[in-house]
């Protein structure tokens, strides 16, 4: 079981430092009305969208920026809890024990397909079309590790029973309509 002791779960306000909770509380005023002017702001760029370009500015951007430097140096010695959600198979998740979970490329994509495929986990046509998956280099994915941030995402099904259903990671189940 996972030990999330002492690490920030972004849902779950209790987590997070007391001094970030004082300093939201304390600021709540000027976020909700920072907020308040963002959708105003969106609302008329929607309208023209000439103000993008032209520069126009939140008129508390300046409160938002510094409430943001103080959250970031309250934070820097504290560990959100991140939870990267993909179908393993047992000897990936001892390789993530031992070596840590790395960003996407595709060597260590086509040395999973080429494992799995050596282990009799896939059969020989899925290997050969996973082995041409070009998903690996997508600006969106290579050399990236995606996270979930709160633990409420989990008790979504509808959305996230994908990525435990299909072995591999999204860049490897994305087109393949029969990964069985």
């Amino acid at each position: 079981m996972i030990n999330f002791q002492n690490n920030i779960i972004l849902d779950n306000i209790d987590t997070w430092p007391i001094e970030v909770q004082k300093l939201l509380h304390n600021n709540k005023t000027i976020l909700l009305k920072y907020f308040e002017e963002e959708q105003i702001l969106n609302t008329k760029i929607l309208n023209n969208l000439l103000l993008k370009y032209d520069g126009i500015k939140n008129p508390l951007n300046e409160n938002w920026i510094q409430i943001n430097k103080k959250i970031n140096k309250m934070l820097s010695n504290h560990s959100i809890i991140g939870i990267h959600c993909t179908k393993l198979l047992d000897w990936e998740i001892e390789d993530i024990e031992n070596n840590g979970l790395i960003p996407l490329n595709g060597k260590s994509a086509n040395k999973r397909i080429h494992n799995a495929y050596n282990k009799v986990f896939l059969s020989y046509k899925l290997y050969k079309k996973l082995s041409i998956n070009t998903k690996f280099s997508d600006n969106n994915r290579k050399n990236k590790i995606w996270f979930f941030h709160c633990l409420k995402t989990l008790q979504v099904t509808n959305g996230i029973n994908v990525f435990f259903d299909n072995w591999g990671g999204e860049s490897m189940f994305f087109n393949e309509k029969d990964n069985e």
